[in-house]
């Protein structure tokens, strides 16, 4: 829309102005990622055979091997990087262009849980969210299976309305309060002046795990004329996390893949996409990694992912030092935006952090703390 252009364009001005947010640092990346930009995940890297963490999806690891032999062209969109994706994600334009957004669903979110028996059980936060388990009486192997329960649930939304606004989330997730009608409201705007991109993802800032031929993409011109324009939008420059964020914390500018949220016909071809670039070295001799692949759709599909780059819709905390978010009696207030906090990602029930925000979260007043 002509308002979406003229705040893209006033933030992509503001880019060199003084007190604007400075772009990511490519340099701040080196520490994370596992393998050299340079060096893009050859066929020998990966794993000889099927194992555990991939069941039967030997094609689709044979498609990110060529996709990843070829990462050099994936700034260019390339033929071959793109070959891997083109049934998923195809030319989407037209679909695009005429589809209109449905109804939203922010009661019952698309979850993954092997440990917890129950198809449904409601969010920790503020009660009235609910997480619908598609892992139920699965084992877990790997990263794989929190994609397979992400996919299925969006492909059950779709069938049954391919429009509806569907949200996918880590069970780590908490609800801090912010009313449907809001929750929407920020959704819309991020989506306009991110160009009409109807996929929403949380931010993070470390980019985990290193994604071959992704980085300068994220870097890129156009990604910090977009995260200035979502920032702006809110009133926000990005300067606002600095005293919050952690020494070895990057800017809150990467994907972070433990929420998604669109159109559920649109987020069945994201997590498809996923899922195709879910191969990624971490570790000796590779793992699936679902953040990895997500970074990889991003880079290559910007028209259709967008960053949730102020955090008014999820905020990610690993990474930042708690203070910034505050409890009321009607919910969570997040102070760098001056107002309610939808979603809370804690990142990690056990993962080590400085510090740690569960115990935050069990420090908070009654309401965060809904039955079992």
């Amino acid at each position: 829309s002509a308002a979406a252009a003229a705040a893209a364009a006033a933030a992509a001005s503001a880019m060199s102005a003084p007190g604007g947010e400075q772009p990511c640092p490519p340099a701040a990346v080196d520490s994370e990622a596992p393998f050299p930009e340079s060096s893009p995940m050859l066929a020998s890297d990966a794993p000889a055979g099927p194992g555990p963490d991939i069941g039967a999806s030997r094609s689709l690891r044979a498609g990110l091997v060529a996709a990843a032999a070829a990462a050099a062209c994936a700034l260019t969109l390339c033929a071959a990087t793109r070959a891997p994706v083109a049934p998923v994600l195809a030319d989407l334009s037209a679909e695009m262009a005429t589809f209109k957004l449905g109804a939203l669903d922010a009661t019952n979110l698309v979850a993954c849980s092997t440990l917890v028996p129950k198809r449904v059980f409601p969010m920790q936060g503020v009660p009235g969210r609910n997480f619908v388990n598609y892992a139920v009486g699965k084992q877990w192997h790997g990263l794989l299976t929190k994609t397979e329960a992400f996919l299925q649930g969006a492909k059950e939304r779709a069938a049954t309305n391919p429009n509806t606004i569907i949200i996918l989330v880590d069970t780590d997730m908490i609800n801090g309060g912010c009313s449907d009608a809001m929750l929407r409201e920020r959704y819309e705007r991020i989506v306009q002046v991110s160009g009409g991109a109807p996929v929403i993802v949380g931010a993070d800032p470390y980019q985990f795990p290193g994604a071959p031929g992704v980085l300068e993409r994220v870097h890129g011109p156009a990604m910090q004329a977009r995260r200035n324009a979502v920032l702006a939008e809110f009133g926000m420059n990005g300067r606002e996390f600095d005293a919050w964020r952690l020494p070895d914390a990057r800017s809150y500018c990467f994907v972070n893949s433990g929420f998604v949220m669109g159109p559920a016909w649109l987020v069945v071809k994201i997590i498809e996409c996923s899922k195709v670039f879910e191969w990624t070295r971490v570790g000796p001799g590779g793992t699936l990694n679902d953040q990895g692949g997500m970074h990889v759709c991003f880079s290559l599909f910007p028209n259709i992912i967008a960053i949730d780059y102020t955090g008014s819709i999820v905020m990610d905390t690993h990474g930042f030092r708690p203070g910034f978010l505050t409890a009321t009696p009607a919910g969570i207030q997040n102070t760098l935006l001056r107002g309610p906090q939808c979603f809370v990602h804690l990142d990690g029930h056990t993962q080590a952090q400085e510090h740690p925000w569960y115990q935050w979260y069990h420090h908070l007043p009654r309401f965060a703390h809904p039955a079992p």
